[in-house]
């Protein structure tokens, strides 16, 4: 019995190790000029009455630019975010191993490198500077713009991206940019993109599951889609939204004939 116990302990033990990150974050942010406090938090972060709080991580000292080294464990890799009186840095992959930061991009986008996860969400980056130039070629050359040419090919890269992280960090972030971007034009489209990643881990999206449902509001009351009939009573007598649609397309019906075959009321 003592055997078994230590035994299943030994498996309890080995299960949990395997399922944390042990992540370290050290650089430099390219500013010798910045000596800066700042709370890293992750983007993830939770619902909260209809909010999104998102977790502090830890404490980020930079001196002189210099990242001073933190350490920390995770349940699984994260993106995550820091922001001090001066600065605010973003898209940080904390991830099993040391993340190192070397510099920004933009003002706010970190340069870094170190992990897998770290590099594989470089080269996604550099695929993507390398299709916003054929767009900019595309708009400079002063032929006429191929509008969903271009389209069709942002969107061949989303998928590329989301089919091959669809549940890590790198998805989330693309998914929830595009799909966001996309709506503007095809609510059903930013679903469709939201809904390649794995269900389990857009559950543990809050950004992810307001947007979807945003989206699927959209959908449901789009064009095309049947209404949502509202009951209401007035003077005692309960009245329908249906009542008035269906009036109100009758009278449309009855004008689309009038004007069709030129006749008058």
């Amino acid at each position: 019995m003592k055997k078994i116990i230590t035994t299943l302990l030994f498996v309890f033990l080995t299960v949990t190790i395997q399922g944390q990150i042990n992540y370290r974050l050290e650089g430099n942010i390219g500013r010798p000029e910045i000596t800066d406090t700042l709370i890293l938090k992750e983007e993830r972060g939770e619902i909260v009455d209809g909010f999104i709080a998102t977790g502090v991580l830890d404490t980020l000292y930079i001196v002189k630019g210099e990242i001073l080294p933190i350490e920390g464990r995770l349940s699984e890799p994260m993106m995550a975010r820091a922001k001090g009186k001066q600065i605010l840095l973003l898209h940080i992959i904390l991830d099993n191993g040391t993340t190192k930061i070397d510099g920004i991009i933009d003002g706010s986008i970190v340069r870094q490198s170190g992990t897998p996860l770290v590099d594989a969400m470089n080269q996604m980056e550099e695929e993507h500077q390398l299709l916003m130039n054929e767009f900019r070629r595309a708009f400079s050359s002063g032929e006429p713009i191929d509008t969903m040419g271009l389209i069709a090919l942002e969107d061949s890269f989303v998928v590329s991206v989301i089919s091959a992280h669809p549940s890590d960090p790198i998805g989330s972030l693309v998914a929830n940019d595009y799909a966001s971007d996309v709506s503007v034009l095809s609510p059903r489209r930013g679903l469709e993109l939201i809904n390649m990643l794995v269900p389990s881990w857009v559950e543990k999206e809050p950004r992810l599951q307001m947007l979807r449902r945003d989206l699927q509001a959209k959908v449901s009351t789009g064009e095309g889609m049947k209404f949502i009939d509202i009951v209401t009573e007035y003077n005692g007598k309960q009245q329908r939204l249906s009542d008035y649609v269906v009036t109100s397309t009758k009278t449309r019906d009855w004008l689309f004939l009038v004007l069709l075959h030129g006749m008058t009321p």
